[in-house]
């Protein structure tokens, strides 16, 4: 497991199975991928898309998604919760942001302007062969996800033990 993302899934899994999971600290993705591949690692949370050329040429399986819902790039895999572990959600988000004193009326042409390119079929499909599912939501969606999410993570790292080093 590496990452930042997948640390805390890997925890929150451990957590949630009972079982003790060791984390093995690499300072990049693709050196934790490369011992993935080359069986030197049993697993590790990553992006589908990343993983699916090697599923699909036999070199790795995929086990199961974090997601709640099936990912739509690797529709043959199951979720977490649909593998056994209930309610097990993590997945990685980015939002729009800027400063706190953004005018409204900016704010309101800004969320428009992102919710049209998003909705958009060609990003639509270039994100998702990048292993994106986009989830496009108003400001107001967005804080109480955000806070959601974060109130999630903190949640995770407290019962993890984790501490910055």
């Amino acid at each position: 497991m590496t990452d930042r993302v997948g640390h805390l899934a890997g925890a929150l899994l451990g957590q949630m199975t009972k079982t003790n999971m060791v984390h093995i600290p690499y300072k990049s993705s693709d050196t934790a991928r490369t011992d993935v591949l080359g069986g030197q690692v049993g697993f590790m949370f990553d992006n589908t898309a990343i993983f699916l050329p090697h599923a699909k040429a036999g070199k790795v399986r995929l086990l199961a998604t974090s997601a709640l819902t099936r990912s739509q790039a690797a529709k043959d895999t199951p979720t977490l919760h649909e593998a056994g572990v209930p309610n097990f959600e993590v997945v990685g988000w980015f939002a729009l942001m800027g400063p706190a004193n953004i005018p409204e009326s900016i704010m309101s042409k800004l969320n428009a302007e992102v919710s049209r390119i998003m909705s958009l079929p060609e990003t639509q499909e270039r994100l998702a062969s990048l292993g994106f599912e986009p989830l496009t939501m108003g400001v107001n969606a967005s804080g109480a996800y955000i806070a959601d999410q974060l109130g999630k993570f903190k949640t995770m790292v407290n019962a993890a033990g984790a501490r910055v080093d």
